[in-house]
């Protein structure tokens, strides 16, 4: 069975669980895999123009979004679904390293 899309998995999505991720982007600006709004890192992975845009269909008020990643020891790869009119790439990771420290200080 082939992987499935993300913008697939987006739309397979309860709308309680959309409506987190869109009020996390709203809020912040961004979402990690690490933000425990149900959405995993394979499901990042293929980020496109049809995700955004159907973020925005379900209430997004951001611009564009982009996808950046990085490897953290603790938790393996993290990526970071951004607002690019809000966050720069730099500031995009500086979010995950922030998500990462709360979830997983010592």
């Amino acid at each position: 069975m082939p992987n499935r899309t993300t913008i697939e998995i987006l739309k397979g999505m309860n709308s309680s669980d959309i409506n987190k991720v869109v009020e996390q982007l709203n809020r912040e600006g961004a979402f990690t895999d690490e933000c425990d709004l149900t959405f995993q890192s394979t499901a990042m992975e293929a980020w496109d123009e049809s995700c955004t845009s159907y973020l925005a269909d379900n209430g997004y008020s951001g611009g564009y979004l982009k996808l950046i990643g990085q490897y953290f020891p603790e938790v393996g790869s993290v990526y970071v679904i951004y607002d690019s009119d809000e966050l720069n790439s730099d500031e995009a990771l500086d979010f995950a390293k922030k998500i990462v420290n709360l979830k997983y200080a010592s």
